[in-house]
């Protein structure tokens, strides 16, 4: 085991660099692990659990406790003592499946026939559960459940009593813990327990066991040794006996004195069923981590942001393959799945609110009825097994040919089990588990489940994602104490937007020693003297309607489909995202050739083609990328500055979505035709942003005033059924050290030398949200330099304001109102006063920021800076994936300023000195 500290896990990144490292699967077919810490291209956390004066602590904020562990624990504790009580009594199902007490050591027949006749049982549950944070598709980062600790159940009791890999903690607190536990668990006073010794209170160590040689207590903490009670020992006055042991290995005095109510065991020894299943102890040789599953399976999903999540799992029946074995587990075999493009709020419970689909179909179809919209088979967050427990799929380690044959195997049977598996965090290329003692029992006055309050947090270990080697790493939890304020409050809301606006100039000061309330000069500004113009704001209104209504239709990544419905209603059967793409490339030649920059800009793409586990040959643009018809790219146009092996980005995505309406999600006609959008403001409002940008981009560079390239790029396939295509290739390609540019001229450009030091991600940038109107908002990832690209972005925006302040008090605009939107989207908005839109700074765990369900995911999670330019999103508005994404619903003088901004923004970033 290594010693070194936390520090080591993050030594090596060699396992990313070079091609074909790094793949980066569509969040929609594979939900990747949250990486803690630093991240693969090199950015560290403003907010991560370590410091750099406690090698092996990881520390557990008092916001995780209150949100999600406190009432996760009690929920989770209520339903395992429930489920052990059903065991105990008979009186009801207990959910653990009658199969998995065959042979099982801690459930032997001795105990199982008189269980129901033991009036002194309180059934206290001790063992540790295996917790890790998991992502979702709202992008939120969560503590989940993932079953039994793997490391059996003692392991993480006794580590609660360290605080590093040779560091007991304090004698006198370890024994007050131990007094706290049987006070509440027996309702005694505390002289009772003053003396534990004279309480009888004793210790057996489970020791070294044949028939179990895998359950281990490991190395007892010095405290214990007072209390240790060796196997021939006499038991006279012994009430209290803790120990780990499986019942039928007990002596035979302590399993007498058990049964006959003169001695209590700690914990119950039916508790502990949930790690002595043969069946899933023959499936952890396959599968990994299977000695979680049991515990698992008796928890119900929960998947609500507050508490801890709860995958779903169960067993996945065939009724037409004959009867269900209820002995292996309670068969589940629908599910409720949510995407990340849903009209859903992220603090709202988005299993309530989503469809629930037979789950061979959602794991498995990639048909089109059953695809819709927005449902890829989910087979690589699941792990599969038969009923008699072999490996079926490891779905997080798995590829299209594994998949294939699991579907073939499962074709022959007629149960599996199954879990949904979304990998635990990262730390470097290690997975990380925590595992926390889940402390509750039965109070037999009232009868309810209690879960007991102690500083028994158990230990984390950092192992290999196969878990097939002893643990690399040891850490301890450092639990944060909440404040008063934080006590009183239940439940998280989202932040006012005063509370939003403190949140980020407090940042900027603390973080980066920036001044958020400074007074912001417009007459330095880099670019406003090109956009606080009529011109560009008829500019930008023209280019965007030509994106969006001219000629180019068939603009989604997956065009054409070959469904009937969408047949019968496209008006001509090509793609028209490839015409789309020589439109930008033309119009960046032309800019380059009229600045004299032919030989300085590069201008080009970076071509890829579409990957994916599983087949869907009914989308012409999926099948055209596999035979090679067609390939996607990315529009790459590079401006350059002084110091070239620097680099900013300002990105969008070119492609449109499918219309909710027209397909049938929305209108109640269940017409089912995919048709792309016009996409007027999703996404060619940021689209024309850029082409906008690029001749202001290039004076300044001409002029010398750019520190480092500006990289103009054109994202392709943000929108499903591709899911972030582009973003993912080239994040990839970023991370692996390994992109490389097609330039027109025919030349290939390394642009791997280049850091890049920002990506501001565009998306949605013309709509003015009528119920909280003049917003828009700025969302950074969670790393101090995308703090820093949003500050650049809050900068410009106070400029701006100063800037309209002035602007409006003279000339023709002096005299003007509000803008008011065109009339059905036809001539230029007539000229009205600038908008000053308020920047509101959204940080990743913020409920209103929609980071999650843009580009700017994929890069925010590589760890590439990221900060996403949106407007005041209003996920219930038309106009969006539908019918209406034309230009009626674009707001001229509230588009124009919000790209004016994110262009000063970018200049910013190009020009400032880095934090």
């Amino acid at each position: 085991m290594d010693f070194g500290g936390w520090q080591t896990l993050f030594d090596d990144w060699s396992w990313v660099r070079g091609e074909g490292k790094f793949p980066i699967a569509a969040y929609s077919e594979f939900m990747p692990p949250p990486r803690i810490g630093q991240k693969p291209y090199g950015s560290w956390d403003i907010e991560k659990p370590f410091s750099s004066d406690d090698p092996f602590g990881w520390r557990v904020t008092a916001a995780e406790q209150q949100k999600e562990l406190t009432p996760g624990f009690e929920s989770i504790g209520r339903q395992l003592v429930d489920s052990v009580v059903a065991l105990a009594t008979g009186r009801s199902a207990h959910r653990i499946g009658a199969r998995h007490l065959d042979g099982n050591p801690y459930w032997p027949g001795s105990l199982s026939r008189v269980s129901a006749t033991l009036p002194h049982e309180r059934y206290v549950h001790l063992a540790p559960v295996a917790l890790s944070k998991t992502q979702d598709d709202k992008g939120r980062v969560r503590w989940s459940l993932f079953g039994g600790s793997h490391t059996g159940p003692a392991m993480g009791f006794w580590k609660s009593f360290r605080t590093a890999p040779s560091a007991d903690r304090v004698e006198k607190d370890c024994v007050q813990a131990i007094r706290q536990l049987l006070r509440q668990v027996f309702n005694e006073t505390a002289a009772s327990f003053g003396d534990l010794l004279m309480a009888g209170f004793r210790i057996l160590p489970t020791g070294a066991l044949l028939e179990c040689p895998d359950l281990v207590d490991g190395p007892l903490p010095g405290w214990t040794h007072p209390f240790v009670l060796g196997d021939g020992e006499s038991i006279d006055g012994v009430r209290y006996l803790l120990t780990f042991r499986p019942f039928a290995l007990l002596p035979r005095n302590v399993q007498v004195a058990y049964l006959s109510g003169g001695l209590h065991l700690l914990p119950c020894p039916g508790s502990l069923v949930f790690w002595g299943s043969p069946l899933y102890r023959r499936l952890q040789t396959e599968l990994p981590f299977s000695r979680q599953i049991l515990l698992l399976q008796a928890i119900s999903r929960h998947d609500s942001p507050h508490g801890i999540r709860v995958p779903q799992s169960g067993w996945l029946h065939h009724p037409e393959r004959g009867d269900h074995d209820e002995g292996l587990g309670e068969a589940r075999s629908t599910f409720h799945r949510s995407h990340r493009w849903e009209r859903i709020h992220r603090e709202d419970e988005a299993t309530a609110l989503t469809r629930e689909d037979h789950l061979h179909k959602v794991l498995f179809s990639a048909h089109p009825d059953d695809v819709g919209l927005y449902g890829k088979p989910m087979a690589r967050n699941a792990q599969i097994w038969s009923s008699d427990f072999r490996a079926v799929l490891d779905g997080p380690n798995a590829d299209g040919g594994a998949i294939a044959r699991a579907i073939a195997a499962m074709e022959n049977g007629a149960s599996f089990g199954y879990r949904f598996y979304f990998p635990p965090m990262q730390a470097g290329r290690f997975a990380v588990f925590w595992h926390r003692p889940l402390l509750a029992f039965r109070d037999p006055d009232s009868a309810q489940v209690k879960t007991i309050d102690s500083d028994l947090t158990g230990y984390l270990t950092v192992t290999d994602e196969a878990g097939s080697s002893p643990p690399k790493m040891e850490l301890w939890p450092r639990m944060s104490v909440p404040s008063e304020s934080a006590k009183t409050r239940t439940v998280a809301r989202p932040p006012s937007d005063v509370e939003r606006s403190k949140r980020a100039a407090e940042a900027f000061i603390r973080q980066l020693g920036m001044p958020a309330e400074k007074s912001f000069d417009v007459r330095i500004a880099l670019t406003y003297h090109r956009t606080a113009a009529r011109s560009f704001e008829v500019r930008y209104w023209k280019t965007i309607a030509k994106l969006a209504e001219g000629k180019y239709l068939n603009k989604n990544s997956a065009d054409c489909a070959q469904d009937a419905a969408t047949q019968a209603r496209i008006p001509y059967p090509e793609r028209d995202l490839d015409q789309l793409g020589d439109h930008l490339l033309a119009h960046y030649r032309k800019l380059a050739s009229d600045a004299g920059m032919t030989n300085r800009v590069v201008i080009g793409e970076l071509p890829f083609r579409w990957q994916t586990d599983f087949e869907f040959p009914w989308m012409e643009g999926w099948l055209n990328s596999q035979t090679g018809k067609s390939h996607e790219r990315n529009i790459v146009v590079i401006i350059p500055g002084r110091d070239r092996t620097q680099a900013v980005v300002m990105g969008d995505h070119y492609d449109t979505a499918y219309m909710e309406d027209t397909y049938g999600y929305r209108s109640g006609k269940n017409d089912g035709a995919r048709l792309a959008a016009s996409g007027a403001d999703d996404n060619h409002s940021a689209t024309a942003a850029l082409m906008l940008a690029a001749e202001i981009f290039m004076e300044l560079s001409r002029e010398g005033k750019l520190e480092r390239d500006i990289w103009l790029v054109h994202l392709t396939g943000e929108e499903f059924p591709s899911d972030c295509l582009g973003a993912r290739y080239l994040a990839q390609k970023l991370v692996e050290g390994t992109c490389r540019l097609q330039a027109c001229d025919g030349s290939s450009v390394d642009l791997s030398r280049a850091a890049i030091r920002g990506v501001f991600v565009l998306d949605m940038i013309a709509h003015n949200n009528e119920k909280r109107r003049d917003i828009f908002q700025v969302a950074p990832g969670a790393d101090l330099q995308s703090l820093w690209l949003a500050y650049q972005a809050y900068a410009a925006s106070r400029m701006w304001e100063a800037g309209a302040a002035l602007w409006n008090g003279k000339g023709k605009r002096c005299r003007l109102g509000r803008g008011r939107r065109s009339p059905h989207g036809g001539a230029v908005p007539l000229m009205a006063r600038h908008l000053a839109p308020l920047c509101e700074v959204r940080f990743h765990d913020d409920p209103r920021s929609t980071l999650f369900n843009t580009d700017g995911q994929i890069f925010a999670d590589a760890g590439i800076p990221t900060a996403l330019f949106m407007e005041n999103y209003d996920i219930n508005r038309e106009g969006y994936h539908d019918t209406q994404d034309t230009m009626a619903n674009i707001d001229l003088d509230y588009g124009a300023s919000v790209a004016a901004i994110a262009i000063e923004t970018v200049a910013r970033a190009a020009v400032e000195p880095l934090a």
